[in-house]
């Protein structure tokens, strides 16, 4: 419980300095509560320090605590609770003591609660008593801001979800099995499914997982993360998303392939024990359609790890500091999350026009940039970030210098082989004999075309055949094929221009087709 014992030490040493205010945001309200109280005893166990008086506030019940008998109606009133606090009245909390206000952040709207709350703050200082503000909400008013220290509450470590399931187990009686038997999946894996939860959550997902698989299985694994992706639905910045996607669903990407497999060792324990660093993660550049999305995707289901996705777009507020607050919320429930593979498409959009983002948007872009930037460098939590990029243009040079991802891929529009590739893929997943169909022709067909388009004509000719009551042939999806325009005619211009600058920045994520008189070059835009 490293995690859970940090902040209690930090928390120890922060009343010890004599703050008087101090802003605890979580939503966790009891674990934070248990936190405090282990504060106040450990800080008891310092030397000539007395351990300290712990009271509890809230508007339903008022004071409660440490043998205070001061209970009663008229303490639930704001007011009176502060003139409670308050050393220089007749009746007050005794010295040393830690007070938390539950919830107190609706109040301070009132300007003689806040005029109060600020006075509080030059008297506590030497009775050693502090206030500990307790809720969800970071509301402190700019008239206190400098007088009360935050501190945010991180969610739960692998360890404090350890002790609650090793509770769960034995004491539920729902359980099939007892033991080693009752993991058929590694424990780790369960614990690393309920990263990014509340213990209040974890527990709930948890009893449901007994309830509906009695073990912990495969089965019971997919309903954590199932669970886990309705918890994300709720701050919407982050989505679970189930990946159905293998690498054998990918057509082509030879050499993207195969520098995952090179990096899929290091999300592995003898790959931490060799002292490798934890991969940070890739950009892929490159044609709308032609499996970027696809590919991290399909990364996700090969390391049988959580599938995150994040919109950038989200991310962005109206509200001064909104942007920053919610990038940072978002990237630090990923790193809650632990071991995922966090999809950001569109990425352009974090980056775009941040060097002008000081005449535009107050610079806004550039901070959240830079945020995002500085968490890519410096987390030490095991998120894979694949970003995706359609528009290279609108991407600064900090982002495509060497070591911000640990490689940048160019995903060019497929080669004759790979739409031949992507052909069968796509027959065989709409269910169609792909035997009896001439891929030779279809890769023909669909010179200039991206993987989505192939896609969409086996689909297209589809509905024309279950229209006409006739059977879906290659000469069909053919005519679909010749009467696209596809995205290397409508935005030639556009894909010149991002091989153009992608030729000394990033890596090919295919093998060149080799160039035969019968081929002509591989890779080639409809004209």
């Amino acid at each position: 419980m490293a995690e859970h014992s940090n902040v209690t030490a930090q928390l120890v040493n922060y009343i010890r300095a004599g703050y008087p205010g101090i802003w605890m945001r979580t939503s966790e309200e009891a674990r934070a509560v248990a936190i405090i109280q282990r504060a106040a005893i450990e800080i008891g166990k310092v030397p000539d320090c007395a351990q300290m008086n712990v009271f509890m506030w809230s508007f339903t019940e008022g004071f409660h605590g440490s043998d205070s008998g001061l209970n009663g109606e008229a303490e639930r009133k704001p007011d009176a609770a502060l003139a409670l606090i308050d050393p220089r009245a007749k009746q007050h909390l005794p010295g040393d003591s830690v007070i938390v206000l539950k919830d107190f952040s609706a109040f301070l709207d009132d300007v003689g609660i806040l005029r109060s709350v600020r006075d509080l703050m030059g008297t506590l200082k030497d009775t050693g008593s502090v206030i500990v503000f307790l809720g969800p909400v970071l509301a402190i008013k700019p008239e206190i801001e400098k007088d009360i220290l935050t501190l945010e509450l991180p969610l739960p470590d692998a360890g404090e979800f350890g002790d609650m399931l090793d509770n769960l187990v034995e004491n539920n009686k729902k359980l099939k099995v007892q033991g080693d038997k009752l993991f058929s999946v590694p424990r780790e894996k369960v614990l690393d499914g309920l990263a990014g939860l509340t213990l209040t959550e974890a527990e709930n997902v948890l009893s449901l997982t007994i309830i509906e698989h009695a073990t912990f299985d495969d089965p019971a694994l997919k309903t954590i993360h199932r669970e886990k992706a309705s918890s994300l639905k709720k701050n919407g910045l982050l989505r679970y998303k189930e990946s159905d996607r293998g690498m054998e669903d990918i057509g082509g990407l030879d050499l993207l392939k195969k520098w995952f497999e090179y990096r899929k060792v290091g999300f592995t324990a003898e790959a931490r024990k060799a002292g490798l660093p934890f991969p940070k993660g890739v950009l892929l550049v490159g044609v709308q359609g032609c499996g970027k999305s696809l590919a991290a995707a399909a990364l996700a289901n090969m390391l049988q790890v959580p599938l995150v996705e994040g919109n950038v777009g989200d991310w962005m507020d109206s509200l001064v500091g909104g942007s920053e607050r919610k990038t940072k919320e978002a990237l630090a429930t990923a790193d809650a999350i632990g071991t995922c593979v966090l999809r950001l498409d569109e990425f352009e959009k974090m980056a775009q026009g941040s060097e002008s983002s000081g005449r535009t948007d107050g610079g806004t872009t550039s901070r959240v940039l830079k945020e995002f930037l500085t968490w890519l460098n410096d987390r030490k939590s095991p998120v894979f970030c694949a970003a995706t990029v359609n528009r290279i243009d609108a991407l600064p040079a900090e982002i495509l210098r060497k070591g911000r991802f640990d490689e940048i891929f160019f995903v060019d529009l497929p080669t004759k082989s790979e739409r031949k590739e992507i052909a069968r893929i796509h027959l065989k997943r709409n269910g169609l004999p792909v035997g009896t169909f001439d891929l030779d022709a279809l890769a023909a067909a669909s010179e200039g075309f991206s993987g989505a388009e192939i896609e969409q004509a086996v689909i297209d000719a589809r509905y024309r055949c279950f229209t006409d009551k006739g059977p879906v042939t290659s000469e069909v999806v053919v005519e679909e094929m010749k009467g696209t325009k596809p995205l290397s005619v409508t935005m030639r211009s556009q894909i010149d221009a991002v091989r153009e600058r992608l030729a000394n920045v990033a890596k090919p994520a295919s093998s060149p087709e080799p160039v035969t008189a019968a081929s002509g070059s591989g890779r080639k835009l409809r004209t």
